[in-house]
């Protein structure tokens, strides 16, 4: 009785330091509904336009970008090869942004591939090739901006847009005291807010006003942010957590116990936000709430590490993207 009595208070003191995701918002569940491979995945990104929900893919081996129009299943529509390793952004007007690097070349190109009339214009940057690209997104007004790390050990966070003369620095300089700065960069398209992590916290970087905060969080290996702009999804590797903060202010608004994470991206639509794991299981939470809304299981195909790991979800969470063994793209459609 005593030893039951024992690990029932052990228990429940575990609970207590380590409590869990409680189903307190309208559980969802996903079915896979399609799979394909091509080379390993760069990156992953929905859009709608014309009423219809299309998804952008990067890979290499081969360099190329696929689009895939969601239906009952991903039915390829276009495909467009590229010289170096492509990043992309996906538009709500049906364009495609790629940035890449050409053979040879000491600076960073942008294709804008439009897809309805499948024509291409490009533009020339002032990215060096030398940085270590994260993103490209669209701001707005057809421009297209370009962001990532720069400098020794890439502690330079760097930002460029389609008719800038030269690339913004950010005033900060980033930590790389056990590694290089780890995470991504995500800018809000309306604000040209961007987040940045490194192994000591969050930087926002706002290049018009200069304005540049940071919040102390150990060891940030990864982060997203919302298209709103005012929350930032961040994994914190030493505190072993999927924190919420608010953009704004720093504050923490939630967090959930998560030991690893590959990757983690918000939904098309700011309102869910979803955490893949080494071990085959997407954890999709309510943005504001923190609340675990469902998750998608696929350990049972194996290890699922992945190099180059992404995760994507359409509005609302109806259609999410997952990428296993580095090349091979899952679609999981809402049930």
């Amino acid at each position: 009785m005593a030893l039951r009595r024992g690990i029932g208070l052990a228990l429940l003191l575990l609970a207590v330091a380590f409590p869990l995701c409680v189903l307190a918002e309208e559980s969802a569940l996903w079915s896979q509904a399609d799979a394909r491979g091509i080379g390993a995945v760069q990156s992953l990104q929905f859009a709608t336009w014309d009423g219809t929900l299309y998804m952008g893919a990067a890979f290499t081996s081969p360099n190329e970008v696929r689009i895939y129009r969601m239906g009952q299943n991903a039915t390829e529509v276009g495909t467009l090869s590229t010289v170096g390793v492509p990043t992309i952004a996906l538009s709500s007007s049906g364009d495609l942004a790629i940035a890449e690097v050409a053979d040879n070349s000491a600076y960073y190109s942008v294709t804008v591939w439009n897809l309805p009339t499948q024509t291409t214009q490009s533009y020339s940057t002032v990215v060096p090739a030398a940085t270590m690209l994260l993103g490209v997104a669209f701001t707005g007004g057809g421009v297209v901006a370009v962001y990532g790390l720069l400098g020794e050990q890439y502690r330079q966070a760097i930002f460029w847009a389609t008719g800038d003369t030269a690339v913004s620095t950010m005033p900060a300089t980033l930590s790389s005291s056990r590694w290089y700065p780890r995470g991504d960069v995500s800018m809000n398209a309306s604000a040209t807010a961007l987040g940045v992590s490194d192994n000591t916290g969050v930087y926002t970087w706002h290049p018009g006003s200069k304005a540049c905060n940071f919040y102390q969080l150990p060891d940030v290996a990864l982060l997203d942010m919302n298209p709103a702009g005012n929350l930032i999804a961040a994994f914190s590797a030493g505190d072993h957590a999927l924190v919420m903060l608010d953009a704004p202010s720093g504050t923490e608004l939630w967090r959930q116990p998560l030991w690893q994470c590959l990757s983690v991206a918000f939904s098309v639509d700011g309102s869910l936000v979803a955490a893949d794991t080494p071990d085959g299981v997407v954890s999709v939470f309510a943005a504001q709430s923190g609340n675990l809304i469902g998750s998608i299981d696929y350990s049972s195909r194996g290890s699922a590490y992945s190099s180059s790991s992404a995760v994507a979800l359409s509005y609302g969470g109806e259609w999410i993207a997952t990428v296993f063994d580095d090349h091979q793209v899952l679609f999981w459609h809402k049930e």
